[in-house]
């Protein structure tokens, strides 16, 4: 899948999280996940056709590098939301996350909906699990959020300056994840 198509669906999944609550303005109070609750969204490693056993590695790491940067970007997009004073801070950390993860999710990406066609899955079935990982991270986060506004804004005030400095936890992908991005890039 070229570059610009993941950028933009990788959007699509995030933004329209804000549409739905601008429909419904009030109706949800927001605030910061607890910490570690961004990493279980990303380690849930369900393959495409989730009860499989007989799933390639390279398809339990693609879709476990995928489900962390569909986190990472929605989790940003979240403190952008409920912390609007700093948006432009989680801006940049967004566009800088999407310039390393851009490549990596193209490839993930693509080893996914390579499985679903080998399982002989629609691309509509495609799409919709692919969008449904959005929308499961949104609402891990949302849900987090809600418990305690307070400490989610605090947690997301970390992320930025954490992010410019590459540091524990917010190093590049391929440093972070290396046995997956192993078996990913072995998979081609």
């Amino acid at each position: 899948m070229p570059r610009a198509r993941f950028v933009v669906f990788a959007t699509s999944l995030i933004f329209a999280a804000v549409g739905v609550r601008a429909e419904n303005p009030g109706t949800s109070k927001l605030s910061a996940p607890k910490p570690g609750a961004q990493s279980q969204a990303a380690q849930n490693t369900d393959p495409p056709n989730a009860g499989a056993q007989d799933d390639p590695p390279a398809v339990i790491s693609a879709l476990f590098i995928y489900r962390f940067i569909v986190n990472r970007l929605a989790f940003l997009e979240e403190c952008a939301q409920i912390d609007r004073p700093n948006v432009s801070a989680y801006s940049e950390a967004f566009s800088n996350f999407s310039l390393d993860a851009t490549p990596i999710a193209d490839r993930t990406f693509a080893i996914l909906h390579e499985e679903s066609a080998r399982a002989k899955e629609s691309s509509d079935s495609f799409s919709r699990r692919m969008f449904d990982i959005g929308r499961q991270a949104r609402r891990l986060l949302m849900d987090n959020a809600a418990k305690n506004s307070m400490a989610f804004t605090i947690g997301c005030r970390e992320v930025p300056p954490a992010m410019r400095e590459h540091a524990e936890g917010f190093r590049p992908i391929r440093s972070q994840f290396p046995e997956q991005m192993r078996v990913i890039d072995a998979g081609k």
